[in-house]
This record gives structure tokens, C-alpha cells and sequence, in this order.
């Protein structure tokens, strides 16, 4: 039995895979390859795989959220999810599985799941697609932020995942991300071509921008900061998965690092970059790199836009939003006023949840300058915040 599995890695283009694999299953079978429907014990498919092989192969469940906030317990979703995988191979010549976050596995767990999968007589052929560094430092901070992380400048680093991917698992097909792209119908058609699993053309593929803009990047990014979902390992119990997702799409310029921020991430992305130079040669590695002065400007369609989402967004959320648009100098009051205005009209119904939301992160506060000097080159003091700060719950 031979058994293709994608690892990742993240940011690039996993979802548009995955989803493209589930649309054309039959397609798929035609040409002699299973992409598996698993279900959890409510009977709900995973299109992406990492949570079977998480349940599966995790040794500890402590401090994984992604499993704790499902309710699974070692003792009984563990002997599940491997019964769901051996059923998913079982009278199969060819199999494909594909979730990036089985590179979260440690070595001692990687080899198991090896271990698991020979023991069905079955051989893993990994596969793994690679962003450059300052790429993936770019695309990977937007994919945090987006779900809940704060703003923080510092590389992604993903070579080690591929050091021990490499390490646990024997052999691993590479492929720079900034190949794929180059395919006619992008990294999805690269990896249907290169993987063998019959001709591009005749797949529906799926198609997903996961980018957010500038100004979305750093807003959500600097709300984060304020009302954490997490805090020291304690679950902000007001806060819930992809709660900011109202402002993804908040219109403007691509996510850039300004000069100032490349500064900051230089050194380190140049380390990872030389391992990668190493380990796999230099088409893995950063061209020059993108910079730009300051941060995107706002503008009065950017505050139509996030007035009109506040409905949709948690309401935990208005204070630090309205704290952004108070404290930023590149923000003209002019622009914070429809956001102001929108929040009052809607606060009779939010009220409670609003006055929690102005309970912000001091740590966070005492950051905000640095935060901001950095994106938009302009130097505030900690009074010019706490100033801020008053105005705001003075809104609220």
C-alpha cells in the first residue's frame, strides 16, 4: 500500500489543496487514489486531516486547544481517530492524506505514526511544499492574527519542521513554494501534476486568498494585543474562534512590513534563511526583501467598512478597535467618528460586554508606542496613550 502524505507546509495554499482533493474525490478514485472522508464521533468530515492525526498521535493532550476545545479525552479519541485511520486505508492501493499541521508533531510522535502505518504494511511518501523565510514571515503573521494572535515580529520559523520531518519520517519530497505558483493553474495544479494524480485541467479547483490588507493585519493584529484570547495558557473566556473575522477583509493595500519592522526581523530571517541554503539549497531562499516606509493610510472607506461590520464583530472587541483609530496619528479624527458613532448606537444592547472589552491588557498598553513608532515612524508617549485610553471609555 502507498500512501502520500502532505504535511504541509503551512501558508501554502494547504486549504485550496484540501478543498480541491474533497471537490474531485470521485475524480480521484477514477485515477486510483483515495483522499478519505474521516468523521468525529458527531459524524462531521474533516477535509483537512491534521485533527485525525492530531487525536491519533499527540502523546499529551495538555495545552492543545485545538483538541481540548472539541472535548476530546486521550482515553477515548485517541484509539478512535487510529481506528478511523486504519479504516480509511483498509483495501487501498493508493491513499492521500493532507494536513500541515501534522508538522506539529514531535520526532518521538512522527515515528509512531511511521510506526502505525507499517504496521498496515502501508509506505508514507511525504510531501511538503516550503515558503522562503521573509515570505513566510509575512503570510504566517497575518495567518496568526487572524486567529487570535497578537501583532509580534518575529520570523515563522519552519526549518526546523522540516529538519525533523525529514528526520523522523526518512525521505521528503521538498518543493519551493515560489515554484507552484509559477504552474497555469498555480500551486494546486502543480501539486495534482506533480503528485501524479491525474490531469490538472480536468479538476475543480478551488481557489482561496487567505491574505488580509494592511490596515486588516494591524488592526486585528493590535486588538489582539489589548484582549488576548489567551493569557498565560488561561482562555480569555469572552473571546471565540475567528472573532475578528468581520474585519478580514477590510479594503487596502497588501500586508507589508515597513522598513522599521524589517529591521527588527533581519537578523533572524537571514539565520533561517542560511540554514535553508544548507539543508536545501538557494530556491528555498528570500530574494530582496519588501519593505515600505510606513503602514497603509487609513481612509473614510476603511471606517464605513468597519462600522458596518461592528454588528457581526464581538462586541468585547469596539473598545480596543476604538482605542486603534484614538491613539494611531496617522488616523485622522475624522475617520474615528463613524466607527464612534456606530458603537453608540449599538451599545444599549452590548453594554456589559462593551465595559469588558475596556479592561485592556497592560502589558499591551505599555507596548502600544513601540507598536506604533515602528508601523508609522511617528514617536507617541505612554500619555499621549493613556489619554487615549480615557477618551475611549468615555465613548463606552
Amino acid at each position: 500500500m502507498h500512501i502520500k502524505l502532505h504535511v504541509g507546509l503551512h501558508k501554502t495554499a494547504t486549504t485550496s489543496i484540501q478543498k480541491s482533493l474533497a471537490r474531485n474525490r470521485d475524480l480521484l478514485e477514477e485515477n486510483g487514489w483515495s483522499y478519505p472522508v474521516i468523521k468525529d464521533e458527531a459524524e462531521k468530515a474533516f477535509p483537512n486531516h491534521a485533527m485525525p492525526f492530531y487525536a491519533a498521535f499527540f502523546e499529551t493532550y495538555a495545552n492543545r486547544p485545538q483538541l481540548l476545545a472539541r472535548g476530546y479525552e486521550r482515553s477515548w479519541a485517541r484509539p478512535l481517530f487510529r481506528d478511523k485511520l486504519a479504516q480509511a486505508i483498509e483495501g487501498k492501493e493508493r491513499v492521500l492524506f493532507s494536513g500541515e499541521g501534522i508538522s506539529f508533531l514531535s520526532i518521538e510522535e512522527l515515528e509512531s505514526m511511521k510506526a502505525f502505518f507499517a504496521n498496515k504494511f502501508a509506505m508514507l511518501e511525504p510531501v511538503c511544499f516550503i515558503r522562503s523565510p521573509f515570505e513566510m514571515a509575512t503570510s504566517g503573521l497575518q495567518e496568526n492574527i487572524k486567529h487570535g494572535h497578537k501583532f509580534m515580529l518575529k520570523p515563522v520559523r519552519k526549518f526546523e519542521a522540516v529538519e525533523k520531518l525529514k528526520a523522523s519520517l526518512g525521505e521528503l519530497q521538498t518543493y519551493p513554494f515560489e515554484k507552484t505558483k509559477l504552474h497555469p493553474l498555480g500551486p494546486v495544479g502543480f501539486f495534482i501534476e506533480t503528485l501524479e494524480l491525474g490531469d490538472p485541467a480536468a479538476f475543480k479547483i478551488f481557489r482561496q486568498n487567505e491574505t488580509m490588507s494592511d490596515r486588516a493585519t494591524r488592526l486585528i493584529g493590535f486588538v489582539n494585543r489589548l484582549q488576548p484570547i489567551s493569557t498565560d495558557g488561561k482562555v480569555n473566556p469572552h473571546r471565540f474562534y475567528d472573532d475578528a473575522s468581520p474585519l478580514w477583509d477590510l479594503p487596502g493595500r497588501k500586508f507589508v512590513f515597513t522598513d522599521s519592522e524589517k529591521q527588527v526581523l533581519y537578523d533572524r530571517i537571514m539565520d533561517e534563511n542560511e540554514k535553508y541554503q544548507k539543508f536545501l539549497g538557494p530556491e528555498y531562499c528570500d530574494g530582496p526583501f519588501e519593505g515600505t516606509p510606513t503602514a497603509d493610510n487609513w481612509s473614510e472607506e476603511a471606517s464605513a467598512f468597519v462600522a458596518k461590520a461592528l454588528p457581526t464583530l464581538n462586541p468585547l472587541l469596539w473598545p480596543s478597535i476604538c482605542l486603534y483609530l484614538e491613539v494611531n496619528p496617522q488616523i485622522d479624527p475624522s475617520f474615528t467618528a463613524p466607527v464612534i458613532s456606530a458603537i453608540q448606537q449599538l451599545l444599549p444592547k452590548h453594554k456589559e460586554m462593551v465595559r469588558k472589552g475596556l479592561a485592556f491588557h497592560e502589558q499591551a498598553l505599555e507596548k502600544v508606542p513601540h507598536f506604533l513608532r515602528l508601523s508609522t515612524g511617528v514617536r507617541i508617549t505612554h500619555q499621549d496613550v493613556a489619554r487615549a485610553v480615557e477618551r475611549v471609555s468615555r465613548i463606552c
